[in-house]
């Protein structure tokens, strides 16, 4: 069984409402991250006009924003009122991740979302394989070589 077919495995036995639920077509199985293959760039170039180095950019600007979009979302699943803010903050992981061809990550963030959205239990275990997916994404992407931004410092003032 292949990595990405144990993960699936695993979210479908510990999530509340697993990645069966949310199947990603065909075109995205074969154009992954995260999964067999690593081509997803090609689609992403082309929505940008072939443009290197604003894929280059987007590549390493969603590098960056992982912690803390990973932080913020632990720190809202711990909120007994904060359903509005998680859809919010995964379906913008969800979204950026699916124009990297993530579909590791687009399947934990669907499940995440929608045990939060239907109030089931399990939600810190999708959390949970959400993180697995998204170090495992970022791992593949350090491995071709691309890397977060250097952090600026904090404005004055």
């Amino acid at each position: 069984m292949s990595p990405t077919s144990e993960r699936r495995a695993v979210w479908a036995a510990s999530c509340p409402d697993g990645p069966a639920a949310h199947p990603v077509d065909a075109a995205q199985q074969t154009d992954t991250l995260g999964g067999a293959t690593s081509s997803a760039f090609p689609r992403l170039a082309e929505d940008v006009d072939d443009d290197s180095d604003i894929v280059d950019r987007f590549v390493s600007d969603f590098l960056g924003l992982l912690d803390v979009r990973m932080d913020t979302l632990r720190g809202l699943l711990r909120k007994s009122d904060a359903a509005e803010d998680i859809r919010v903050a995964v379906l913008s992981l969800e979204t950026t991740s699916a124009m990297l061809g993530a579909t590791d990550v687009v399947v934990a963030a669907r499940a995440l979302r929608s045990g939060v959205a239907q109030q089931e239990a399990g939600t810190e275990e999708c959390y949970d394989q959400l993180l697995e997916a998204v170090e495992s994404l970022r791992k593949e992407l350090f491995g071709q070589g691309f890397r977060s931004p250097p952090q600026l410092p904090p404005a004055a003032g």
